[in-house]
Protein backbone atom coordinates (compact mmCIF):
# COMPACT_ATOMS: atom_id res chain seq x y z
CA UNK A 1 0.00 0.00 0.00
CA UNK A 2 1.44 3.38 -0.68
CA UNK A 3 1.64 6.01 1.57
CA UNK A 4 1.23 10.00 0.92
CA UNK A 5 2.26 12.60 3.33
CA UNK A 6 2.12 16.59 2.49
CA UNK A 7 4.35 18.15 4.78
CA UNK A 8 2.94 22.46 4.93
CA UNK A 9 4.58 23.78 7.78
CA UNK A 10 7.56 25.60 8.51
CA UNK A 11 9.22 23.17 10.45
CA UNK A 12 7.22 20.51 10.27
CA UNK A 13 7.18 17.16 12.45
CA UNK A 14 5.24 14.25 11.47
CA UNK A 15 5.18 11.41 14.38
CA UNK A 16 6.87 8.11 14.33
CA UNK A 17 5.09 6.01 11.64
CA UNK A 18 6.16 2.64 10.12
CA UNK A 19 5.79 2.07 6.68
CA UNK A 20 6.43 -0.48 3.93
CA UNK A 21 8.39 0.70 0.97
CA UNK A 22 10.18 -0.02 -1.80
CA UNK A 23 11.09 3.55 -2.99
CA UNK A 24 11.25 6.70 -1.39
CA UNK A 25 9.92 9.62 -3.70
CA UNK A 26 7.99 13.09 -3.94
CA UNK A 27 7.97 16.75 -4.80
CA UNK A 28 8.89 20.25 -3.44
CA UNK A 29 6.70 23.17 -3.82
CA UNK A 30 6.44 26.75 -2.66
CA UNK A 31 3.19 27.37 -0.07
CA UNK A 32 2.10 30.18 -0.86
CA UNK A 33 2.24 29.85 -4.62
CA UNK A 34 2.16 26.23 -5.47
CA UNK A 35 5.36 26.18 -7.81
CA UNK A 36 7.51 23.14 -7.50
CA UNK A 37 11.17 24.43 -6.15
CA UNK A 38 13.61 23.49 -7.93
CA UNK A 39 16.78 24.32 -5.87
CA UNK A 40 15.63 21.91 -2.98
CA UNK A 41 17.70 19.11 -1.07
CA UNK A 42 16.25 15.86 0.94
CA UNK A 43 18.51 14.40 3.45
CA UNK A 44 18.15 10.99 4.97
CA UNK A 45 19.50 10.71 8.63
CA UNK A 46 19.39 7.25 10.70
CA UNK A 47 18.01 7.10 14.09
CA UNK A 48 21.60 8.60 15.79
CA UNK A 49 20.93 11.84 13.77
CA UNK A 50 23.75 10.54 11.14
CA UNK A 51 23.13 11.56 7.74
CA UNK A 52 23.38 8.59 5.59
CA UNK A 53 22.44 10.33 2.21
CA UNK A 54 21.59 13.78 0.53
CA UNK A 55 20.30 13.87 -2.86
CA UNK A 56 19.38 17.45 -4.92
CA UNK A 57 15.92 17.12 -6.84
CA UNK A 58 15.20 17.08 -10.63
CA UNK A 59 14.15 20.55 -12.50
CA UNK A 60 10.66 19.09 -11.86
CA UNK A 61 11.67 19.46 -8.07
CA UNK A 62 11.36 15.68 -7.60
CA UNK A 63 13.45 13.20 -6.09
CA UNK A 64 13.34 9.34 -5.93
CA UNK A 65 15.48 6.68 -4.39
CA UNK A 66 15.35 3.33 -3.78
CA UNK A 67 14.74 2.37 -0.04
CA UNK A 68 17.24 -0.07 0.43
CA UNK A 69 19.49 3.10 -0.47
CA UNK A 70 19.01 4.57 2.83
CA UNK A 71 18.11 1.43 5.05
CA UNK A 72 18.16 2.22 9.23
CA UNK A 73 15.85 5.80 7.67
CA UNK A 74 14.67 7.31 10.73
CA UNK A 75 14.33 11.06 9.39
CA UNK A 76 13.59 12.87 6.08
CA UNK A 77 14.75 16.62 5.78
CA UNK A 78 13.56 18.49 3.01
CA UNK A 79 15.48 21.80 2.62
CA UNK A 80 15.47 24.55 -0.23
CA UNK A 81 17.36 28.29 0.68
CA UNK A 82 15.34 30.63 1.42
CA UNK A 83 12.70 28.39 3.27
CA UNK A 84 12.13 27.51 5.91
CA UNK A 85 12.80 23.28 6.73
CA UNK A 86 10.37 20.90 6.85
CA UNK A 87 11.38 17.15 8.22
CA UNK A 88 9.46 13.36 8.75
CA UNK A 89 10.48 10.60 11.24
CA UNK A 90 9.75 7.05 9.88
CA UNK A 91 10.32 3.80 11.03
CA UNK A 92 9.96 0.29 9.51
CA UNK A 93 9.63 1.68 5.69
CA UNK A 94 8.43 -1.12 3.53
CA UNK A 95 6.22 -0.01 0.95
CA UNK A 96 6.41 3.08 -1.25
CA UNK A 97 6.03 6.31 0.43
CA UNK A 98 5.28 10.05 -1.05
CA UNK A 99 6.61 12.84 0.79
CA UNK A 100 5.71 16.01 -0.81
CA UNK A 101 7.08 19.03 0.85
CA UNK A 102 5.20 22.76 0.71
CA UNK A 103 7.74 24.87 2.57
CA UNK A 104 7.13 28.55 3.28
CA UNK A 105 9.42 31.22 2.84
CA UNK A 106 11.59 32.08 5.93
CA UNK A 107 11.00 35.14 7.67
CA UNK A 108 13.51 37.95 6.75
CA UNK A 109 14.70 36.10 3.27
CA UNK A 110 14.31 38.95 0.59
CA UNK A 111 15.97 37.47 -2.98
CA UNK A 112 17.77 40.29 -5.05
CA UNK A 113 17.33 40.76 -8.73
CA UNK A 114 19.46 37.94 -10.62
CA UNK A 115 20.21 39.62 -13.65
CA UNK A 116 23.59 40.25 -14.10
CA UNK A 117 25.26 42.38 -16.66
CA UNK A 118 23.97 44.33 -19.87
CA UNK A 119 23.46 42.65 -23.53
CA UNK A 120 26.99 44.11 -24.54
CA UNK A 121 28.95 42.91 -21.73
CA UNK A 122 26.92 39.15 -22.31
CA UNK A 123 28.22 39.24 -25.73
CA UNK A 124 31.87 39.98 -24.58
CA UNK A 125 32.42 37.67 -21.75
CA UNK A 126 33.59 35.24 -24.11
CA UNK A 127 37.07 37.47 -25.03
CA UNK A 128 37.67 37.81 -21.13
CA UNK A 129 41.33 36.46 -20.61
CA UNK A 130 42.62 37.46 -17.37
CA UNK A 131 41.88 34.99 -14.48
CA UNK A 132 41.82 36.20 -11.08
CA UNK A 133 44.04 33.89 -8.81
CA UNK A 134 41.30 32.36 -7.03
CA UNK A 135 38.09 30.09 -7.92
CA UNK A 136 35.42 27.66 -6.37
CA UNK A 137 35.48 24.04 -7.09
CA UNK A 138 32.25 22.39 -5.97
CA UNK A 139 31.39 19.29 -5.08
CA UNK A 140 29.68 16.44 -7.55
CA UNK A 141 25.72 17.06 -8.40
CA UNK A 142 26.10 20.31 -6.24
CA UNK A 143 25.27 24.19 -6.77
CA UNK A 144 25.86 24.97 -2.90
CA UNK A 145 28.94 26.45 -1.59
CA UNK A 146 30.65 24.22 1.17
CA UNK A 147 32.63 26.24 4.38
CA UNK A 148 35.81 26.58 1.53
CA UNK A 149 33.55 27.74 -1.07
CA UNK A 150 31.93 30.46 0.65
CA UNK A 151 35.65 31.67 1.60
CA UNK A 152 36.25 31.93 -1.96
CA UNK A 153 33.29 34.06 -2.32
CA UNK A 154 34.36 36.63 0.43
CA UNK A 155 37.79 36.70 -1.41
CA UNK A 156 35.92 37.78 -4.55
CA UNK A 157 33.91 40.10 -2.75
CA UNK A 158 36.97 42.07 -1.05
CA UNK A 159 38.82 42.20 -4.67
CA UNK A 160 35.30 43.60 -6.08
CA UNK A 161 34.99 45.93 -3.31
CA UNK A 162 38.63 47.08 -3.28
CA UNK A 163 38.52 47.33 -6.96
CA UNK A 164 35.27 49.32 -7.68
CA UNK A 165 35.76 49.95 -11.53
CA UNK A 166 36.38 46.45 -12.36
CA UNK A 167 33.66 43.96 -14.19
CA UNK A 168 33.70 40.56 -13.44
CA UNK A 169 32.66 37.73 -15.48
CA UNK A 170 31.74 34.20 -13.26
CA UNK A 171 32.16 31.47 -15.58
CA UNK A 172 30.94 27.85 -14.85
CA UNK A 173 31.62 24.95 -17.55
CA UNK A 174 28.90 22.73 -18.86
CA UNK A 175 29.51 19.03 -20.08
CA UNK A 176 27.45 18.32 -23.45
CA UNK A 177 27.70 14.76 -24.26
CA UNK A 178 25.89 13.37 -21.99
CA UNK A 179 22.81 14.70 -19.98
CA UNK A 180 23.83 17.72 -21.56
CA UNK A 181 20.23 19.34 -20.61
CA UNK A 182 20.71 18.84 -16.72
CA UNK A 183 24.24 19.59 -17.07
CA UNK A 184 23.30 22.97 -18.76
CA UNK A 185 20.92 23.26 -15.53
CA UNK A 186 23.80 22.86 -12.90
CA UNK A 187 25.99 25.15 -14.68
CA UNK A 188 24.17 27.93 -14.47
CA UNK A 189 23.32 27.44 -10.87
CA UNK A 190 26.99 27.21 -10.04
CA UNK A 191 27.33 30.55 -11.68
CA UNK A 192 24.31 31.99 -10.55
CA UNK A 193 25.13 30.67 -6.68
CA UNK A 194 28.24 33.52 -7.05
CA UNK A 195 25.99 36.13 -8.72
CA UNK A 196 23.20 36.02 -5.90
CA UNK A 197 26.28 36.28 -2.41
CA UNK A 198 27.55 38.69 -4.58
CA UNK A 199 24.34 40.84 -5.06
CA UNK A 200 23.43 39.90 -1.64
CA UNK A 201 26.61 41.62 -0.26
CA UNK A 202 26.22 45.03 -2.14
CA UNK A 203 27.79 44.63 -5.87
CA UNK A 204 25.73 46.03 -8.68
CA UNK A 205 24.73 43.51 -11.00
CA UNK A 206 25.93 45.67 -13.90
CA UNK A 207 29.62 45.31 -12.64
CA UNK A 208 28.45 40.67 -13.20
CA UNK A 209 28.42 38.76 -15.98
CA UNK A 210 27.81 35.30 -16.01
CA UNK A 211 29.14 32.79 -18.66
CA UNK A 212 28.15 29.24 -18.79
CA UNK A 213 30.30 27.08 -21.31
CA UNK A 214 28.62 24.50 -22.97
CA UNK A 215 32.34 22.00 -24.03
CA UNK A 216 31.56 18.89 -26.08
CA UNK A 217 34.92 17.70 -25.52
CA UNK A 218 37.09 17.37 -22.11
CA UNK A 219 37.35 20.53 -19.58
CA UNK A 220 40.96 22.08 -19.21
CA UNK A 221 42.47 23.11 -16.33
CA UNK A 222 43.50 26.37 -14.85
CA UNK A 223 47.06 25.51 -16.58
CA UNK A 224 45.13 24.55 -20.13
CA UNK A 225 46.26 21.26 -19.78
CA UNK A 226 43.44 18.43 -20.71
CA UNK A 227 40.92 18.39 -17.14
CA UNK A 228 39.24 15.69 -15.78
CA UNK A 229 35.65 15.98 -14.64
CA UNK A 230 35.55 17.57 -11.14
CA UNK A 231 36.73 20.75 -13.95
CA UNK A 232 33.20 20.89 -15.18
CA UNK A 233 32.63 21.56 -11.77
CA UNK A 234 35.38 24.74 -11.69
CA UNK A 235 33.48 28.10 -11.60
CA UNK A 236 36.58 30.95 -12.84
CA UNK A 237 36.18 34.62 -12.21
CA UNK A 238 37.67 36.82 -15.33
CA UNK A 239 37.94 40.56 -15.84
CA UNK A 240 36.05 41.99 -18.46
Amino acid sequence: MKNVYFLALGLSLLGTQQFYAQSIHGKFYNKETNQVLADARVAFYNDKEQKIIEMMVDQEGAFDINSKSVENVHKIVGTAEGYNSAEVVVSNILDDLEINFTLTKALGYTKQSKDAGGKQAQASASTAKELLPFYIQYDFNSSYFTDENRAVAYQLLKYMNVNTSKTVVIRSYVETRTNGKYNAWMGDRRAQRVIDFLIENGISPNRLVKDVVALSQSATTREGTVGTGKDFRRCDFLLL
